[in-house]
């Protein structure tokens, strides 16, 4: 059977990591609690259409990286924490929620 949940604290997973994620077609959730990842890519799993899940720990994915979760269909939960956002107001947040 497919693997439906990814749960990685590996401080030397990056964003060439996040782009290998896609061949994970069954994937439910991602779990990066401890990570190197800077955008993401997350535009990368825009063909993940069962991801609803994704947790980040520690990182400020940025703008790019929040425009890029916009594009994944079936993104429901995002929980982002322990970090400070460079840019507060969290752009491209409304195309994720809308």
């Amino acid at each position: 059977s497919p693997i439906e949940h990814f749960r990685c604290s590996c401080p030397s997973f990056g964003d060439a990591g996040v782009r290998h994620l896609r061949y994970l077609l069954g994937l439910r959730s991602i779990d990066l609690q401890v990570s190197r990842i800077t955008t993401g890519d997350f535009a990368s799993l825009s063909g993940l259409e069962r991801l609803e899940a994704l947790r980040i720990s520690g990182r400020d994915i940025g703008a790019a990286g929040m425009e890029g979760l916009a594009k994944l269909p079936a993104l429901r939960v995002l929980h982002l924490s322990d970090f400070t956002p460079a840019a507060p107001e969290m752009p491209h947040l409304g195309e994720i929620v809308g």
